[in-house]
């Protein structure tokens, strides 16, 4: 019980202090493997909520910044994202059990498409902007 309460706090922790998921009684069901990503129960109100640690977004024009957030309509949905998943992590790999090589994009020497500011106009604009190798 202690290790569950430890993710509660942490969850609690990355809300702001009156943000109304502090009120509610939530319970973690789910953590994915390696992220920061979970699923809560929330007792309180009976929903499902996907909470992603790693995508934080600014909350209500202040300076807390909360965890992106998806409910769950129903259990149907919850199973279709874990299996989604779970499916593109099986695709990661070769049928012997290694790692399958990453195509060229998601090499880190590979040359990526960056979107840039421009002073004059304010507007964005696609630029090439080399990766440095070290």
């Amino acid at each position: 019980m202690d290790c569950i309460q430890h993710f509660i706090d942490a969850i609690k922790g990355d809300l702001p202090p009156d943000h109304e998921l502090q009120k509610h009684v939530i319970y973690p069901g789910i953590k994915w493997d390696g992220r920061l990503l979970y699923i809560v129960d929330d007792d309180t109100t009976g929903q499902k909520i996907m909470m992603d640690l790693e995508r934080m977004k600014r909350w209500k024009k202040t300076r807390y910044k909360i965890p992106h957030m998806r409910i769950f309509k129903n259990l149907e949905e919850v199973a279709e994202t874990i299996e989604r998943d779970h499916h593109a992590e099986c695709a990661k790999y070769n049928p012997d059990g290694t790692l399958k090589d990453r195509p060229n994009s998601e090499r880190p020497e590979a040359i990526r498409l960056a979107v840039m500011p421009t002073a004059r106009h304010r507007s964005r604009r696609p630029a090439v902007v080399p990766r440095l190798e070290r």
